[in-house]
């Protein structure tokens, strides 16, 4: 229980979370991780694609010069290529996916720890989103306070 000194008011009010998201330090290097992770995977996929161009490019054009058992190698080499990609895909967007929300949720304890601290400094008892604030008297919103105390700590 927090002990208030005689004349301090206690204070209740509601931040715009998305905002303070966005203005965090951590939101920059947040998305710089996840856009150089998603990068790499964009390259690898790449990478495997074009082994796919390259088995079609270094096919002859008349297909009637290859025999049976090359059409067959060929088409299954192709077949593999195709399922590599398509594996490689699948597996890229769960990971990006993974990476997202870690990253989400690293975020929201950071900024849930800055924002208790500022609540505490500040002597407010109360502290919202404002997306789920219907009707609150005598709140304030405290986004650019917030902004501002996560800049400053």
């Amino acid at each position: 229980m927090k002990l208030v000194s005689i004349g301090q008011v206690e204070k209740k009010g509601f931040i715009d979370y998305e905002k303070v998201l966005h203005a965090s330090n951590y939101y920059d290097t947040s998305q710089k991780r996840l856009e150089a992770f998603t990068q790499l995977l964009r390259d690898s996929l790449e990478i495997i694609q074009l082994e796919f161009h390259n088995l079609i490019y270094e096919t002859p054009h008349n297909a009637l010069e290859l025999d049976s058992a090359r059409k067959r190698i060929l088409e299954n080499n192709l077949k593999k290529v195709q399922i590599r990609i398509q594996n490689f895909s699948l597996y890229a967007e769960t990971e990006i996916n993974n990476l997202r929300e870690k990253e989400r949720n690293d975020l929201r304890l950071r900024i849930n720890k800055k924002a208790t601290e500022f609540c505490n400094a500040n002597n407010i008892i109360c502290l919202a989103d404002k997306k789920a604030v219907f009707y609150c008297e005598g709140c304030i919103d405290f986004t650019e306070e917030l902004i501002f105390y996560m800049r400053q700590h």
